[in-house]
This record gives structure tokens, C-alpha cells and sequence, in this order.
């Protein structure tokens, strides 16, 4: 299970390159020589390492939700994750990378939602009453 999780974050980072190239948030990334090839080759760098960055911080999130844990103030954190990856990627990939961390981001939000359920109903019948 693990293993598919890892799988799916790393997915993003896959997904997002290309997506990032499509749009020319990377120029020039097909040049192999000369200052535009060594620029493009940094910019795709950025453009990694910030959603690697991004992905791990997520990955801890992600364990701590697992393990039935809620995150509190998950959307301070999340938005916290979002503005430092962006700031990463640099303007020309920040609003590619902002979208494919945002779905990792609202997948861990459902499943806070999830878990709240069971705990909000206990509550109320707690309170009212079977």
C-alpha cells in the first residue's frame, strides 16, 4: 500500500514536467546547447526539486492522516506547501506546480473529512442521546 502511495505522488511529479513544457513554463527545454539549453535545464531543475520538496512534505502529512490522525490547521500547512514550492518552481512553472500539489493536498482534505464523520455523529449522539 505503501508502495502505491509513493506511486501516486511521484505520478504528480511525472505529470507535471511535460504539462510545464506543453505551456512553455519551461522554453527551450528541447535545446541541447548554448546558454538556452544550460537555462532551460535549470529551470526544469527548480521545477523538480520544488515538487520534490513539495511531495515530501506531503508524504508526511499523508502518514500522519493514515494513521487517523487530523492535521490541525491543515489549510495553513497546505497553503504553507503551495507558496514554498511555487516560490521554488519560479513564476514561469509556479501556477503548474501549484495545480498538481493542490490535488494532492484536497485528496488528504477528503480524507480528514472522512475521518471527521464517524467523530462528529459520535458526538452528536453522545449528546442527544441514541
Amino acid at each position: 500500500r505503501r508502495g502505491a502511495k509513493f506511486f501516486a505522488l511521484t505520478a504528480l511529479t511525472v505529470a507535471v514536467l511535460p504539462m510545464a513544457v506543453l505551456r512553455g513554463a519551461v522554453p527551450g527545454l528541447a535545446a541541447s546547447n548554448g546558454a538556452g539549453g544550460a537555462a532551460a535545464g535549470e529551470v526544469a531543475q527548480d521545477l523538480l526539486d520544488a515538487l520534490g520538496g513539495a511531495l515530501k512534505q506531503i508524504a508526511t502529512l499523508q502518514e500522519q492522516v493514515e494513521a487517523g490522525n487530523i492535521i490541525p490547521n491543515f489549510g495553513a500547512r497546505a497553503q504553507d506547501v503551495l507558496a514554498e514550492a511555487s516560490s521554488r518552481a519560479g513564476p514561469a512553472a509556479g501556477q503548474d506546480v501549484q495545480l498538481a500539489i493542490d490535488g494532492a493536498l484536497q485528496g488528504l482534505f477528503l480524507r480528514q473529512v472522512a475521518l471527521l464523520g464517524p467523530r462528529v455523529a459520535a458526538a452528536f449522539e453522545g449528546a442527544h442521546g441514541p
